[in-house]
């Protein structure tokens, strides 16, 4: 069989001839959690100067507000919500404020997290929790309540989970929760690519 005859080898697809457009963000909406943040904050300028609508959602109204900001003075759409994950219902009510907004969701970044140094001797039951809470339960509120935006609406999208090297590797003393908690992000992406 000659090359280039039913076999894929030799043909040129529209995506070789201008790969830049797989990157091409524009006139998508992105979700970003922990937008005040410098990580939410970094993320969703980005999106914004590639055209992106980006639906923001934090606990702090003045810096939001400073974030829609800066993301339409590069040319992008947003619109906040005072927010956390902090539970399904809040993922939910996150999720639909980009809906509202913006009419779908192609992209969704978890840019929230918090650390609360101590050492395990010292460190109270509830500040290890809490830390577990904002990186790992409300991480997975917001790829449920995503996710199943999508699985519904037969839609494919794309979510960014932060996390660190010391996830991995583990850190000076007085970071047993951050470090957990940053395993645990690790294991739910690895686990939701091949769910998904």
């Amino acid at each position: 069989m000659p090359v280039g005859e039913d076999s894929g080898i030799g043909q040129v697809t529209e995506w070789m001839r201008e790969p830049s457009r797989m990157f091409d963000v524009s006139g998508q909406t992105a979700i970003v959690t922990g937008a005040s943040g410098a990580f939410g904050r970094g993320i969703a300028v980005t999106l914004g100067a590639q055209g992106a609508n980006v639906l923001l959602a934090s606990g702090n109204v003045d810096e939001l507000e400073q974030v829609v900001k800066d993301v339409e003075d590069v040319g992008g759409k947003a619109a906040c919500i005072a927010r956390r994950p902090d539970s399904l219902e809040d993922a939910e009510a996150i999720r639909d404020a980009a809906l509202e907004h913006f009419g779908s969701i192609k992209m969704l970044a978890i840019g929230s997290g918090y650390n609360k140094a101590g050492f395990i001797h010292e460190l109270e039951y509830e500040t290890w929790q809490d830390v577990m809470y904002a990186n790992v339960r409300g991480a997975w509120f917001m790829a449920k309540a995503v996710g199943t935006y999508w699985i519904e609406n037969k839609s494919k999208g794309k979510m960014l989970l932060m996390s660190s090297v010391r996830g991995r590797h583990g850190n000076i003393s007085g970071y047993t929760g951050y470090c957990a908690s940053k395993g645990a992000t690790d294991s739910l992406t690895r686990v939701l690519a091949t769910e998904w």
